[in-house]
């Protein structure tokens, strides 16, 4: 069953603690927290792990030191898997911090309330030669991330809602090291978007290069005799680069406006892309 966004489950505008160089988690709890389909999965399947508790704490009953709760408890499983994890100890990346904490909370054998499927889309890769015209191998690929690096590399600048949509449900990329086995001609790579889930986390490449990238508001996908639509929820900015910046965040509110999330810093904005886009969040509608 597709759980679709309810703007009364959104949370309220409010501020978070920067406790240290956890703007990247603060950003990326803003965007969380206008992804209502989170509300709909039952309280116990949050709290069989202590990531999940802490999330489910942040959803029902933010406070300016959620932050703080969430990456402890981040930090606390990590380290129970690996003594020698070293992450949370300085700035990080927002979408890192979204897989580590996917992946605490990917402890449930339910798959209907597998918190995971919320965001993992099914992605057909092709191997294939052009100049013998065949496939050379065929898998599926699920992710929680929706890379849009290869958006830099279309000849052509997107610049619409349906050539936004098409280029995320089909992209092609060249395949270094690898060559045909039959001709020895270079091969390509062929992604295919089979199955989209309730919520798509895109990121772009924000650490190489700043350029304005285009995205719309909302977004279409076919599925069956039926029409699946995504509106925009969330976009996290990043400035800087690799060894440093600082994370902010847009998102929608349950007033129905979209504010700018800095920390403890709150004020009405709009979405608008930019050159310092990072992470763009759509909801099924």
């Amino acid at each position: 069953m597709s759980i679709k966004f309810d703007l009364k489950k959104a949370l309220p505008p409010f501020g978070l603690q920067n406790t240290g160089a956890i703007c990247y988690l603060n950003s990326f709890l803003q965007v969380l927290s206008a992804c209502t389909s989170l509300k709909d999965i039952p309280e116990e399947t949050f709290k069989k792990s202590l990531t999940g508790t802490a999330i489910y704490n942040f959803i029902t009953n933010p406070k300016p030191d959620s932050s703080r709760d969430v990456l402890i408890a981040l930090v606390n499983e990590l380290r129970q898997k690996n003594r020698e994890v070293r992450f949370g100890r300085g700035q990080e990346s927002a979408s890192e911090a979204f897989v580590l904490i996917m992946d605490m909370m990917d402890t449930i054998t339910d798959s209907d309330h597998l918190i995971n499927n919320l965001f993992k889309s099914k992605t057909q890769c092709t191997t294939y030669c052009p100049e013998c015209n065949k496939s050379i191998s065929i898998q599926i690929d699920e992710s929680i991330l929706l890379p849009l690096v290869y958006f830099d590399n279309f000849k052509t600048p997107i610049t619409t809602p349906e050539q936004f949509t098409k280029a995320l449900r089909r992209h092609v990329s060249t395949v270094d090291g690898i060559s045909c086995p039959d001709c020895k001609g270079k091969i390509l790579r062929i992604y295919d978007i089979g199955y989209v889930p309730e919520i798509l986390f895109c990121t772009f490449n924000a650490y190489e290069g700043k350029k304005y990238r285009y995205y719309p508001e909302e977004i279409e996908f076919p599925s069956n005799n039926s029409v699946l639509k995504y509106r925009l929820v969330g976009q996290i900015e990043h400035a800087g680069g690799l060894a440093g910046g600082h994370y902010w965040a847009n998102r929608l509110a349950n007033d129905g406006f979209v504010y700018e999330c800095n920390d403890t810093g709150i004020s009405r904005s709009k979405f608008e892309p930019s050159a310092l886009t990072y992470v763009i969040v759509y909801h099924l509608a």
